[in-house]
């Protein structure tokens, strides 16, 4: 089974609303770890319909107690819409409310990363968003943990500058420890008009080839999720989706992704 660690650099590629069109589009079961402070899911896609103190913050308060967070964990998620209790489960384990607990939740990762694995042992997958990535890089004990540690940005030269630092950052972190296999770059790209794609017009709006961020970040390109602002927000927030949505190439995007990431 596979725990899927999404982060971004700067900018918004759309990180965690990539992590829930994941986890909504996931194969198996799916548990989505919101680890940002943004608390981006509960008002933007459930529109604050979800009434809850569940989350990370409790999770991290259990740690204190115990580094045997198992039970506690089952406690703390919710069901998303879609979740089927005879079938795949959809699950969320709610964010931080602010940014003062971003330190905590770092310090408890050794312990979130050890229950993340036995979910994994037991069947259910996890995706997790960190959000924008600090100095720190990933925890240690997650990028031990994870299967794809997956760097988001836009296919353009000035998004690439932005991020550089960031897979630097990764590739220190991984090196010597058997764990460079594991990083991966998903780039977010703008629908290819047919007249552009026989020609040259446009290449920056449209991006850079996979092979040329590849080169820059020198870590492989996983895939890549199609930048559609109506369909996305959807999944950003909460809005009705239109007749097309479910065959949309946006959601196609997400659902091949899924699938490449879980085989």
């Amino acid at each position: 089974m596979t725990i899927t660690v999404l982060t971004s650099a700067a900018g918004s590629p759309g990180v965690t609303t990539t992590a829930l069109g994941l986890t909504l589009h996931w194969p198996d079961s799916c548990l989505l770890v919101d680890a940002d402070y943004q608390q981006a899911i509960l008002t933007g896609y459930l529109r604050a319909q979800v009434v809850t103190s569940n989350g990370l913050l409790r999770l991290i308060d259990a740690a204190r107690i115990s580094p045997d967070l198992r039970e506690a964990i089952t406690r703390q998620w919710i069901e998303l819409p879609g979740d089927d209790p005879d079938g795949l489960r959809r699950r969320l384990l709610p964010g931080l409310m602010s940014a003062q607990t971003s330190d905590a939740v770092f310090k408890t990762w050794p312990a979130i990363s050890s229950t993340l694995r036995d979910l994994s042992d037991t069947g259910i997958d996890t995706v997790v968003d960190v959000g924008r990535m600090d100095w720190r890089g990933i925890h240690p004990a997650l990028l031990e943990a994870a299967t794809h540690v997956l760097l988001m940005t836009a296919p353009t030269l000035r998004a690439a500058g932005s991020a550089k630092w960031a897979a630097q950052r990764l590739r220190e972190q991984a090196s010597g420890t058997g764990d460079a296999g594991k990083l991966g770059v998903v780039l977010v790209r703008p629908p290819v008009l047919s007249a552009e794609a026989l020609t040259n017009a446009g290449r920056e709006e449209r991006g850079w080839s996979d092979r040329e961020f590849a080169g820059w970040f020198e870590m492989p390109v996983r895939g890549q999720v199609l930048r559609d602002a109506a369909n996305a927000r959807v999944l950003s927030d909460g809005a009705v989706p239109g007749p097309k949505f479910a065959k949309s190439a946006y959601t196609a995007s997400l659902s091949q992704l899924a699938q490449k990431l879980h085989h």
